[in-house]
């Protein structure tokens, strides 16, 4: 009985191209008899956990491995990145968010060299092409690499074949992004000079250098006509160079019923109507999840790709069960603990409420939520809060009401840590010393949301 996983999968939380939920491709995986799945959206990790949430659920067999697709800004062709350990998913997630911060909110700009920077303990799947798409926004120059492994090559920024050897470029604009790497700074396309596109060699000889034993090179039959051609230039590329090929069916939908989903997706992205998108839209409905059989049966000529996915399945033992929130502490000075802090500051302000005396309803009402504070060791998450009030009462800010309730009311908005940690991110965010001075002193926020009006 033939085995193997899909590595190359993408929910719809790979905006407009995904046609399948993360439950509905984890399901669909185990029906169909694959060993495991791993998610990988297009520069993103979105997705990951509802795969993870149903697995569990439902106590699916299969393996599942979280990664990421990563798509670049400078000519390389797409990359299938997993981490090994909670280290590498660490790293993944940085460079994640470094290249996010490049661009305005639903656009990410990456290059080659963010990767070799974040490139430990992750096992790397080189695709065939790049499916890069230019921003909306213009592009800011980028300044020359700093990276010697790039420099060595002879170009800061080498552009990578993103199919066939041989082929060379037409004109290629390079992107690239502020000098200060940090701002987010609307892009400005710039035109370079033509030049010829260095060949996918190149791209795997400085991966394996920086990955050694950590790259794949991925092939994909989806009925183009060419198939084993490619199939064979693939697996000469991947001789030449010493690494593995691994098989991938590149998956947008968990059935074929979604292509015609999958095409009004496509033509939402592309802003055309159905009958004037031609060969924006696929040529067939073959991106959807296959069995191990027919990726058997596809790959007869090359089945050292199918076992190929059983060992990179094998290498792969990070889950996002390893994952747990740590909450800075909230220390203050003069105190041993967050939860002293905050009882001395609720009896303090109690005690202002109530010049007269605090009455006994309310001495026990502070008791009790404290006494729950302190089980549930939520003590940071209150201590962040009277830090964003006076940050705000400090820069004449006005605080909504809703800052004002009972702790109860409070404790029960905070019950799950989750919705806690949302809030104390989005205020401290949102209230940084250099955003929230420049703000008018109209602007009021939330202490128990974060929201901002």
């Amino acid at each position: 009985m033939p085995r193997y996983v899909e590595f190359a999968v993408a929910s719809n939380f790979s905006f407009l191209r995904g046609a399948s939920h993360a439950e509905e491709l984890m399901l669909q995986a185990a029906h169909i008899g694959l060993d495991g799945l791993g998610l990988c959206d297009r520069n993103s990790v979105a997705g990951v956990v509802r795969a993870h949430l149903i697995k569990r659920e439902k106590e699916l067999a299969l393996r599942y491995h979280p990664g990421a697709r990563l798509v670049f800004a400078d000519d390389t062709p797409d990359i299938l990145a997993y981490p090994r350990d909670r280290a590498a998913w660490g790293r993944l997630c940085r460079l994640l968010t470094r290249s996010n911060l490049r661009a305005e909110k639903g656009e990410c700009i990456l290059y080659l060299d963010d990767l070799l920077e974040h490139i430990a303990g992750l096992e790397l799947v080189v695709m065939e092409t790049s499916t890069w798409e230019l921003p909306s926004l213009p592009l800011l120059r980028k300044p020359p690499s700093a990276n010697p492994t790039l420099a060595e090559a002879g170009s800061a920024r080498p552009a990578i074949d993103p199919g066939e050897i041989g082929r060379t470029a037409a004109a290629s604009p390079a992107l690239s992004v502020p000098g200060d790497g940090g701002s987010k700074a609307k892009l400005r396309l710039v035109e370079n000079e033509r030049k010829p596109i260095t060949k996918p060699e190149h791209l795997l000889s400085l991966l394996r250098a920086a990955a050694p034993g950590r790259v794949r090179l991925a092939a994909n039959m989806l009925y183009r006509g060419n198939d084993r051609a490619r199939l064979a230039r693939r697996a000469g590329i991947a001789r030449q160079t010493g690494m593995p090929l691994i098989a991938v069916n590149d998956v947008l939908y968990h059935h074929p019923d979604r292509r015609e989903l999958q095409d009004v997706l496509t033509c939402i992205r592309e802003h055309l109507t159905i009958d004037r998108a031609g060969r924006r839209l696929a040529v067939n409905a073959e991106r959807y999840l296959k069995p191990p059989a027919e990726m058997a049966r596809l790959f007869r000529e090359a089945p050292e790709a199918i076992e190929e996915t059983l060992t990179l399945g094998r290498t792969l033992t990070f889950s996002l069960d390893e994952l747990h929130y740590e909450y800075p502490d909230e220390m203050r000075p003069g105190f041993a603990t967050p939860q002293d802090a905050l009882v001395h500051l609720a009896w303090e302000g109690a005690a202002a409420r109530y010049p007269d005396g605090i009455p006994d309803n309310v001495r026990q009402s502070l008791d009790h939520e404290l006494a729950l504070i302190a089980q549930l060791n939520y003590a940071p998450y209150f201590l962040t809060v009277h830090h964003i009030v006076d940050y705000a009462r400090s820069q004449n800010i006005s605080v909504k009401a809703a800052a004002r309730r009972p702790i109860r009311r409070s404790v029960t908005a905070c019950a799950s840590p989750t919705s806690t940690r949302a809030m104390a991110t989005s205020c401290s965010n949102a209230l940084s010393p250099r955003i929230a001075a420049s703000r008018p002193t109209s602007t009021w926020i939330s202490s128990t949301s974060g929201a901002r009006r």
